[in-house]
């Protein structure tokens, strides 16, 4: 529901430069795939889950990082229930969605 993507560029062209690239990043979760060019994380909150991949370019010196923040049932089912006012329990993701951006952004 919340997803964006980032590149980022003037990275040097050795080794393990999305694992040093994931170091720097906060709450990415568990690595659930995992290879020299792509490395895809999975993180669940109480609200939202997290899917979060990144990817480097054929000659290693830029990365895409892309980002899903998927409000999970129990968000769905408080929107619902408490429909209109449940709907900001979306906020959550929202501003988790907000908050890896900026730290991205800082790289």
């Amino acid at each position: 529901m919340f997803q964006g993507i980032q590149n980022v560029s003037g990275l040097d062209s050795r080794e393990n430069q999305l694992q040093d690239l994931a170091d720097k990043l906060p709450n990415l979760g568990v690595a659930v795939n995992q290879n020299e060019k792509v490395i895809i994380y999975k993180r669940s909150d109480t609200f939202y889950t997290q899917h979060t991949t990144m990817t480097l370019n054929n000659d290693s010196t830029r990365a895409a990082i892309t980002y899903n923040f998927a409000p999970n049932v129990i968000s769905w089912v408080l929107g619902v229930c408490f429909f209109p006012l449940g709907f900001l329990i979306f906020i959550v993701a929202n501003n988790a969605k907000s908050d890896f951006e900026n730290s991205v952004a800082l790289l």
